[in-house]
């Protein structure tokens, strides 16, 4: 079940504070993103945006209740605006 960059990036501004770590890679995969874990969390990548990578820390403790910090949600929500503006990008080339 695919989802629009668009979805993603509103369900992403709406609970940024609140978004648990494992749902929030599902979020990304779930808009084309490519998700590589990693030693502290993992690498969010977008086959359209070339030259930005969201890094996102595995979030650890007690009270971070495994959420993930809004800092890494927001850079993930400009990976996707990136992807999203190319998309753009992409369909007016095609249409002239």
């Amino acid at each position: 079940m695919a989802r629009s960059i668009a979805e993603v990036i509103e369900e992403l501004t709406r609970r940024q504070r609140s978004l648990p770590y494992d749902e929030l890679l599902t979020l990304m995969q779930r808009a084309g993103c490519g998700v590589k874990e990693t030693k502290e969390g993992c690498r969010i990548t977008h086959p359209q945006v070339r030259g930005f990578v969201a890094m996102v820390a595995r979030p650890h403790g007690s009270r971070s209740g495994n959420r993930v910090k809004s800092p890494d949600v927001r850079n993930c929500i400009k990976l996707l605006d990136g992807a999203r503006e190319e998309q753009g990008a992409g369909l007016e080339e095609q249409e002239s």
